[in-house]
């Protein structure tokens, strides 16, 4: 109750009249900031992201947040200033920054999103951007303070900035044409999200259970010296309790990914957001895991198709089966491969392909249905060209070069 109830006294004791402008560093102001991060930080965003319960959440922390909204990013710092339409799509981790400290300042400004928009994963809209009705604002995009991205437009890049029809994704296209897809959530699907996100804050406590039977059984039977020695095995045994519940749990989840486009408030959708949320889990209880040579393993069991020889650091948000990484390739930390495509009520699932001794640089982001070529490398915070990335080339920033 207090993980869930905290945060919202805590934004509405000190985001109550919060307003644009600048003010001082360490003034009240900037206090009242700070002391909402801090209340934020133990909120269950992570765990609403994707289904109907984050609009509503985002509500009662102060957000304006229209009907039919699919928001899947918990990067959202001062929810009192933002603005988001109907029908809106933001995508994973995008960040949604309604201030920042420059020159000596702290700068606060509102982040307005326009009816029908569609935000890709990993932007940036920084305080005073604000995005029109039916516009889109492409993956791994920085909109800045102040900029405008009119009515029906395109922009992408960083800086982000107008794009010509030709550099549209096929799948967001499509997405942007179908109107018949649900805007709201099904009872029966409502029932099975509010199941998974009660399966996912106890997780940790259902993790934990097998160290504390140890412990008590080795304390009964022999004394406190031994149970002593007991907890020292307790961070292999959460890691391997946790793996085996994420395992157990995926039989629930979507274990054959069906390629194309699909309405996003569906039984399909529902096992989409089950299936994210419990990598999200694997990446937040079991860390230690990744980056070492038990990843590609852990992988493999998720359903991943990883050649031999191939390095991973960190990895979220993919569709398993639809990833393949081939022989030699390297992965590093913070990147995105493979995410599905989100836009208009639909969710858009698409094969991805890294062949031999690809590198993919940190934080940078990989379009789902992307082949990159052998020994090609796309550098740190950037994405490959649309049309996929040839042999032996290496691209970087965004728009790639």
């Amino acid at each position: 109750t207090t993980r869930w109830v905290f945060p919202l006294v805590t934004c509405w004791l000190a985001g109550r009249g919060l307003r644009e402008g600048e003010y001082p560093l360490y003034s009240v102001t900037h206090y009242r900031v700070w002391v909402m991060q801090r209340g934020l930080s133990l909120s269950p965003l992570a765990h609403l992201t994707g289904s109907h319960l984050m609009a509503r959440y985002l509500r009662m922390l102060g957000a304006t947040v229209g009907d039919g909204c699919h928001i899947g990013t918990a990067q959202i710092p001062l929810p009192s200033l933002l603005e988001l339409g109907h029908d809106v799509t933001v995508g994973y981790e995008t960040h949604l920054r309604a201030f920042e400290i420059e020159d000596g300042l702290l700068r606060l400004g509102r982040v307005r999103i326009g009816d029908n928009a569609i935000v890709g994963p990993n932007c940036m809209l920084a305080g005073g951007s604000s995005m029109g009705r039916d516009t889109t604002l492409q993956p791994q995009s920085l909109l800045r303070s102040g900029e405008h991205v009119p009515d029906g437009e395109e922009w992408a890049g960083t800086p982000a900035a107008a794009q010509p029809p030709e550099r549209t994704d096929p799948a967001l296209a499509t997405m942007r044409r179908c109107s018949d897809a649900p805007r709201e959530w099904a009872p029966a699907l409502v029932g099975k999200l509010r199941a998974g996100i009660v399966f996912l804050e106890l997780m940790p406590i259902i993790a934990t259970l097998p160290i504390m039977i140890l412990v008590w059984w080795t304390l009964l039977t022999f004394d406190h010296m031994a149970a002593l020695w007991a907890t020292l095995a307790s961070g292999p045994i959460f890691v391997v309790s946790t793996c085996a519940l994420i395992l157990w749990f995926r039989r629930f989840a979507m274990r054959n990914t069906p390629v194309g486009v699909h309405h996003l408030r569906s039984t399909l959708g529902v096992e989409k957001w089950y299936t994210d949320k419990l990598l999200e889990a694997s990446l937040e209880y079991t860390n230690s895991l990744y980056g070492t040579l038990y990843t590609p393993h852990w992988l493999r069991m998720l359903g991943a198709h990883v050649g031999k020889d191939a390095e991973i650091a960190t990895i979220a948000n993919i569709d398993p089966d639809l990833l393949t990484l081939k022989d030699g390739t390297f992965v590093a930390d913070m990147a995105s491969i493979g995410a599905a495509t989100y836009g208009n009520g639909h969710v858009a699932f698409r094969r991805t392909v890294v062949e031999d001794r690809a590198f993919v640089g940190n934080a940078s982001y990989i379009p789902s249905g992307t082949r990159l070529g052998s020994n090609s490398l796309i550098g740190v915070l950037s994405t490959p060209p649309l049309k996929g990335v040839a042999e032996g080339t290496s691209w970087l920033g965004n728009p790639a070069i």
